[in-house]
C-alpha cells in the first residue's frame, strides 16, 4: 500500500458466498417441504424426496 497515491483505503471486493445461502434455503425448505409431498403416494410413506433436499443443502453447504 502506497500512501502517497492514495488516501490509505484499501479496495477490497467482498464476496458473497453463495453456496451457503443456497444451502441453507434448500436444507430449510426440505425441512417444510414434506406437506408437499405427502399428497403422492411415493412420497409419502418414505420421505425420501425430503432425504434428498437435505442432502443437497449439506452438499452445497460443505462445498463452502
Amino acid at each position: 500500500m502506497d500512501l502517497a497515491v492514495g488516501d490509505g483505503k484499501i479496495d477490497m471486493k467482498r464476496d458473497w458466498n453463495w453456496p451457503i445461502w443456497v444451502g441453507s434455503i434448500i436444507t430449510v425448505g426440505g425441512l417444510f417441504s414434506y406437506e408437499f409431498f405427502a399428497q403422492f403416494p411415493m412420497t409419502r410413506d418414505f420421505p425420501w424426496a425430503n432425504l434428498l433436499l437435505f442432502a443437497a443443502g449439506g452438499f452445497f453447504q460443505a462445498a463452502a
